[in-house]
């Protein structure tokens, strides 16, 4: 699939390890910094209430912002969910780049140009995501299903929280998940052994139950969207660059990528 540019603008997948389906580091463009300082804690008050054993069931209305920092340099992401649906947004060299995902389609665009791509996405991705519940924040179950083992309790940012690393030839993988029914991230580290690099991704404002219209989860009617089924984006994708917008979070388009 390297036609495919299996690159996530998560961060960069040259530092995703062997046995981790997706770092989910969305945001390290070499060159491009934007450091910008954390609001609020890491949990909201409905979110440390569900900590604490008030609130049992796992919550379906997400929203999470994340710091990401590394050798290349920093980014915030905003992540919305409601149950499968996902909007995301962070800033790439001064573009306004929206994710949006949503049953069978897979949008992306730049909001400074209007323009993107909205591509049907593939059976394998919904099936991935029909097993894995909501669409992002999601470090924990990759670890954890790819092996890892819980080395630590402690508390995060006034969180009981569990720590969880994977380690393997090209390098180890840590979170710092709550205890609780949500199981959200609040830190994840990942060192690259080839380049020496660590990257580390903070959650923050972690937030539930936030009322969402439907209408978040579209695309304004002035984008001007190349449209492709799943088919034809690839294979047109097997033979040359397609849109004018990077496709994100390609495990959400694709399924997850084969071991």
């Amino acid at each position: 699939m390297s036609a495919l540019r299996w690159v996530s603008s998560r961060s960069a997948r040259s530092a995703e390890m062997t046995g981790v389906v997706s770092l989910r580091l969305a945001v390290l463009w070499a060159g491009l910094l934007v450091a910008l300082p954390l609001a609020g804690s890491m949990l909201s008050p409905a979110l440390a209430e569900a900590q604490s054993g008030v609130e049992k069931k796992e919550p379906t209305r997400l929203y999470a912002s994340v710091f990401v920092s590394g050798r290349s340099g920093y980014r915030i992401i905003h992540y919305w969910s409601d149950q499968s649906k996902m909007r995301a947004e962070t800033l790439i060299g001064g573009h306004p780049i929206t994710t949006i995902v949503r049953d069978d389609q897979y949008l992306v665009f730049d909001r400074l140009t209007n323009k993107g791509l909205a591509i049907t996405r593939a059976p394998a991705a919904k099936s991935d995501q029909a097993k894995r519940g909501r669409p992002f924040g999601n470090d924990w179950q990759e670890i954890r299903d790819a092996g890892g083992e819980l080395v630590e309790e402690t508390k995060l940012a006034g969180a009981d929280v569990e720590v969880w690393q994977l380690t393997n030839s090209n390098g180890s993988q840590k979170v710092w998940v709550t205890k609780d029914a949500a199981r959200v991230p609040l830190k994840v580290e990942t060192y690259d052994r080839k380049s020496s690099n660590t990257v580390t991704q903070d959650y923050s404002n972690w937030t539930v139950e936030l009322e969402m219209p439907a209408a978040f989860f579209e695309a304004a009617p002035n984008v001007n969207f190349e449209r492709y089924s799943y088919e034809d984006f690839v294979a047109k994708a097997r033979k040359e660059p397609v849109g004018t917008v990077p496709v994100l979070y390609p495990d959400l388009l694709h399924g997850s990528r084969p071991r």
